[in-house]
């Protein structure tokens, strides 16, 4: 069967989406893409075998760019007060992405005066066990998020600590049990 030359549809734009979603974890060095073109090539070759459209990886690339420029002016537009809500067909496959890869939309931010942490909230968009990230902020303080990375600092510490005496006495009971038997 010969491969269709087509335009991009809401199915095989919503397809690619997932797609990216699915494999969007599975980039870097070891693991099974080398980088995001490999994963665009990955991509073309599901969506040739799905839809039998052809599509090369830098289309694939440009689409989901074109998508997420599109996603993130709807957003916009509908956190600006007084204007009508616009709502993307992609809404679904954009929260799911979002929730994965902080370089759309950031969990911490930090401005001069304060710094917003985003709250991770459950919807029903996506699966319960999936959190997305909210557009409220949550106001903190620099002083705040600062204190909060030195108590954490702090424990990790103290955890290291009660790992090491522990890991100590287990030797030392070892060598006490070596010298009774002898």
């Amino acid at each position: 069967m010969p491969v269709v030359n087509s335009v991009w549809t809401a199915e095989n734009t919503s397809f690619m989406l997932e797609c990216y979603h699915q494999y969007l974890e599975q980039i870097g060095p070891m693991k099974k893409f080398k980088n995001k073109r490999c994963m665009w090539m990955k991509i073309k070759q599901d969506i040739q075998d799905k839809f039998n459209y052809s599509f090369t990886d830098i289309q694939i690339e440009n689409r989901y760019k074109t998508v997420l420029k599109r996603n993130k002016m709807s957003t916009k537009n509908n956190n600006t007060t007084g204007s009508s809500p616009k709502f993307s067909t992609v809404d679904n496959e954009f929260a799911k992405i979002t929730a994965l890869d902080d370089s759309i939309e950031p969990a911490v931010q930090v401005g001069t005066s304060s710094s917003g942490l985003k709250r991770l909230i459950k919807e029903d968009i996506v699966p319960k066990d999936m959190p997305i990230v909210s557009n409220k902020k949550v106001k903190t303080s620099v002083t705040d998020v600062l204190i909060a990375m030195l108590k954490e600092k702090e424990e990790n510490k103290k955890q290291r600590e009660l790992n090491r005496e522990r890991r100590h006495n287990e030797k030392m009971d070892l060598l006490r049990t070596l010298l009774n038997n002898k």
